[in-house]
């Protein structure tokens, strides 16, 4: 016990000599500027949050903002040099009336390979998903009632199980809600 001891006592001590006398790597600082604005003026009313996917499948990121002022959301398509064209707009409630879209999450809700989207619905106390088509089109927004007044949304797999689950927070209520997706896949005649 005693040889194996004394040489790995000399290795440790060799290793943390060298590496806390080693020099420290080179920190570069840099100037933190950005190029003027480009301002995309027709998105919709109040624009209130905005998210990033590919949602037409180019390989290009486009951008998705919820509209407060028009219920609903615009989608701009990246053309591939960073400019974005006309966006196409997509109501989050059958009936776009004093709905306040307050905020927007991007994930794959329904495991298709497209990204969709969740909005928080302030005045319509509730959680709008629309499921992306596949071509940067949209499917109807799927309502879910939240009972409180939803401010922002967020995405990720809080259980692990390869499904994107929401967390909602309510403004007025001291509280957050997290959504779990249990999605079931859909026989293959149906889709």
């Amino acid at each position: 016990m005693k040889r194996l001891t004394r040489p790995l006592v000399l290795s440790i001590l060799i290793f943390s000599l060298l590496f806390f006398l080693a020099p420290a790597p080179n920190v570069q600082a840099y100037t933190l500027s950005f190029a003027s604005a480009a301002n995309y003026s027709e998105v919709g009313l109040s624009p209130s949050s905005v998210a990033i996917g590919d949602f037409n499948r180019d390989g290009n990121t486009d951008l998705v903002i919820t509209n407060a002022g028009s219920d609903s959301v615009s989608v701009l398509f990246n053309n591939g040099t960073g400019a974005f064209g006309s966006p196409n707009h997509d109501n989050v409630d059958a009936n776009p009336n004093n709905v306040y879209p307050s905020s927007v999450a991007v994930g794959d809700f329904d495991r298709d390979g497209s990204p969709d989207f969740a909005t928080a619905n302030y005045y319509e106390h509730s959680l709008s998903v629309l499921l992306n088509n596949g071509n940067g089109t949209f499917a109807w927004a799927v309502p879910y009632s939240m009972g409180g007044t939803p401010s922002s949304v967020a995405e990720v797999d809080f259980n692990g199980d390869g499904a994107r689950d929401l967390a909602v927070t309510k403004s007025g209520s001291d509280n957050v809600s997290v959504l779990m997706n249990y999605i079931v896949p859909m026989p293959s005649s149906v889709r």
